[in-house]
């Protein structure tokens, strides 16, 4: 073989690894992408299965300090303290949830709450915000919003 032709052949050689080389290095870097995607994906159902425990669509209504609106003693909260504005009850379902007294809560359009009070255990997915009479309770009526638990 002449010359030429071996410089050819070699040259098509070092060609031919350093592309299978590529191949090798583009597969490996195609794994670690392929990696990081699943472990992101987990991520994102992690944080899908955070938030449907910290955002939930609840219906929202008022409440005031009556006996025919609370039970035998309408100014103590489940929790021990006197009600104030800016005191919610919530069902129980989300106070198993997590959602405990002295949490705080937002709720879209209103703003933020602590948690003091629960509410009748045959209530679901709901949030009683306390104001100071009844006229205005009755007022507030029944919204159905969007609520995020702030810890």
């Amino acid at each position: 073989m002449n010359m030429l032709a071996r410089i050819f052949i070699y040259v098509l050689l070092v060609c031919w690894f350093g592309a299978l080389n590529m191949a090798f290095i583009l597969s490996h870097k195609f794994l670690c992408l392929e990696n990081q995607v699943l472990d992101l994906g987990q991520e994102v159902a992690s944080l899908k299965a955070t938030e449907s425990k910290m955002v939930r669509l609840c219906t929202v209504t008022a409440y005031s300090p009556t006996k025919r609106q609370c039970d035998g003693t309408p100014l103590v909260t489940a929790s021990g303290t006197r009600p104030k504005v800016g005191t919610v009850a919530v069902s129980r379902d989300l106070f198993y949830s997590g959602w405990k007294f002295g949490g705080r809560i937002y709720i879209e359009g209103l703003g933020i709450y602590e948690i003091n009070d629960l509410m009748h255990t045959r209530w679901k997915k709901r949030i009683d915000v306390f104001l100071k009479n009844e006229r205005l309770a009755r007022k507030f009526g029944k919204r159905e919003v969007r609520v995020v638990f702030l810890r």
